[in-house]
């Protein structure tokens, strides 16, 4: 009977734990999703031809995972290209502060209407308008990006984050 009741109990405690750690990381990623652009031009300008964040979805948060879509022009040969990006970002809290652990992105075209971009992108209200699609960019593989430019701009806003200098949404 009291083995049992140890496993609810347990089952119970490791909820609640996970419960409290998910609150502050919700909070860092909406904060996050508000300032990304900010941060990741910021890191994008010091490459030459470089890239540009436009938008970011709403987060959704999976354990230590924040996953959003990217909305971003990137240099190819000699015009700028949107793309859509998945990002899942890995982020974990050691020793008081939030430590960026890895970034993996996947590539993908822009569709053409809001409702084939998934139901967390929520906050682009129109379909992107410009010139025709390029049909050739195709979603490639998850590849791990936490070396990138990218990664420098998340990990500058999370130093920004611990020490207070940015608003909280």
């Amino acid at each position: 009977m009291l083995v049992p009741r140890l496993f609810v109990a347990m089952g119970l405690l490791g909820f609640l734990a996970q419960q409290v750690q998910a609150a502050p990381l919700d909070d860092l990623a909406k904060t996050l999703s508000i300032a990304l652009p900010d941060y990741v031009n910021r890191a994008y300008s010091s490459i030459p031809r470089s890239s540009r964040l436009l938008r970011t979805s709403t987060p959704k948060i999976e354990g230590t995972e924040i996953r959003l879509l990217t909305f971003e022009r990137f240099w190819d040969r000699t015009q700028m290209k949107p793309v859509l990006i998945e990002r899942v970002l890995r982020i974990e809290r050691l020793q008081n502060r939030w430590v960026l652990v890895s970034v993996k992105s996947r590539f993908g075209p822009v569709p053409e209407t809001v409702k084939d971009i998934g139901p967390y992108f929520n906050q682009l209200e129109k379909p992107y308008q410009g010139e025709p699609l390029d049909v050739s960019i195709r979603a490639l593989p998850a590849t791990d990006t936490s070396a990138g430019a990218f990664a420098a701009g998340v990990r500058t806003f999370l130093k920004d984050y611990d020490l207070g200098l940015v608003r909280k949404s």
